[in-house]
């Protein structure tokens, strides 16, 4: 396992990536083919002309770092290897995003992509364009399947743009001295946290443990997952009290019961565990990957590395999550076959040739492309992002899903019936 410091690079390097100096129309190189994909020749004569047209690009965000991405150098290497159109990138705070694009599409101005940190759920939905219809093929097979969120209906409405993934954060140095191993299981799990314990007479947490309302979802997903269970059975339903659920959240509960955890985890918030992660209080936890952020902040203080959530038998399904999403819109161009090659050139070069990493990396965060995490920064996290899972968070059900699993939770925490609660769930859940 890597150390944090080499997990996710510097989000400066994205100020590096976009400062380049934009090399000549002639010395551009031909974008390599995505799997799947045949080579489309060497030079500009070499392409099919299409139909010259603008696509207009809005990027929500309130970083400078996004507008520095989709400055000059970008926009000039996309024309220059598609010398039939032309890039029109525009920013707007995620807060003025709403406004600017409702003000926009009710008078045909859309813009043909957007690329937002949520999916605009603000939008009519007669505006939003089915990715499925102008993703190449190539493309669509390269992103992992779990960060391709698709409505009940199976229609795929946003692109992920970059992720997160939840893993193990574990203080290397802690564990040494503790005389405890790294644990991949629950058994190896729980005699970490008996040394730790032993070693530190309590002034050091084992396991960071956050049991509150927001974490709900989480902590179910973290155990369930690893015990080979979650929130959807085989057949796509909702399976909330299987087995393999009620015997997971059984185990986090021992973990308080043995005095593993903080005296109050019902109390505890993840910000307040990473938080005494990164000063040395808490010897592991699962948190999502962006962690590695403010522990690189503090300038190595911590000796932290990651490993996958430790798990019960072979079940090795993490909870991954997409950030960033990129959507197309039914712009005042009309949709016609030009400026559907058009965006297929787009989505084509934009995930291509090392951007999708690039951009992830300024980001703080991960590819969602099978292809990008050959990048050696990302190349330790692909097995976890290959067997994610994702929240299901577009069903219809999941705001109550959430609030019925903290409250299973909070009476497991005082000693109530985990199966029976979690049978009263399902059948909330299901009538």
């Amino acid at each position: 396992m890597k150390k944090i410091r080499i997990l996710i690079l510097a989000a400066v390097m994205v100020f590096a990536f976009c400062a380049c100096s934009i090399p000549g129309i002639h010395d551009i190189p031909e974008l390599p083919p995505l799997p799947g994909q045949e080579p489309s020749g060497s030079s500009a004569e070499e392409q099919t002309p299409i139909e010259e047209i603008t696509l207009n690009l809005l990027v929500c965000g309130d970083t400078q770092a996004r507008a520095l991405f989709f400055g000059p150098d970008f926009v000039g290497r996309f024309e220059a290897a598609n010398p039939d159109l032309h890039l029109a990138v525009e920013t707007v705070t995620a807060d003025g995003a709403p406004r600017l694009l409702n003000v926009r599409s009710a008078d045909g101005r859309a813009p043909d992509i957007l690329i937002s940190d949520a999916f605009p759920d603000y939008l009519p939905d007669e505006l939003v364009l089915s990715a499925d219809e102008y993703c190449p093929d190539a493309l669509l097979g390269d992103f992992y399947p779990a960060l391709l969120q698709r409505m009940p209906g199976g229609e795929l409405r946003a692109l992920p743009v970059s992720a997160s993934a939840r893993v193990m954060f574990y203080n290397a140095a802690l564990l040494k001295e503790a005389g405890a191993e790294v644990p991949s299981d629950w058994t190896e799990l729980e005699d970490a946290c008996g040394l730790i314990l032993e070693r530190f007479e309590g002034e050091i947490v084992p396991w960071g443990l956050a049991l509150n309302a927001e974490e709900s979802a989480a902590v179910f997903a973290d155990y369930a997952r690893s015990n080979g269970g979650g929130f959807l059975g085989a057949d796509g339903g909702w399976a909330l009290n299987s087995p393999e659920n009620a015997e997971a959240l059984a185990f986090v509960i021992g973990l308080v019961d043995k005095g593993f955890t903080g005296p109050n985890p019902a109390r505890d918030s993840s910000g307040k565990l990473q938080a005494q992660f990164a000063e040395g209080k808490v010897a592991m936890l699962i948190a999502p990957g962006a962690l590695a952020d403010p522990l690189r902040a503090g300038e190595g203080a911590v000796d932290a590395a990651t490993a996958p959530i430790p798990s019960n038998g072979d079940s090795k399904a993490a909870s991954v999550e997409v950030g960033s999403v990129l959507t197309l819109l039914r712009a005042g161009s009309g949709d016609d076959e030009a400026r559907r090659e058009a965006i297929e050139r787009f989505l084509l070069f934009f995930y291509g040739d090392g951007n999708n990493a690039a951009w992830a990396e300024g980001e703080g965060a991960l590819p969602v492309l099978r292809s990008a995490a050959d990048d050696p920064a990302f190349a330790e996290w692909r097995g976890i992002l290959e067997n994610g899972r994702s929240f299901p968070d577009e069903l219809p059900e999941w705001d109550a899903v959430c609030a019925g699993l903290a409250a299973v939770e909070q009476q497991a925490l005082i000693g109530g019936d985990i199966a029976a609660a979690l049978d009263a769930l399902q059948d909330e859940i299901v009538p």
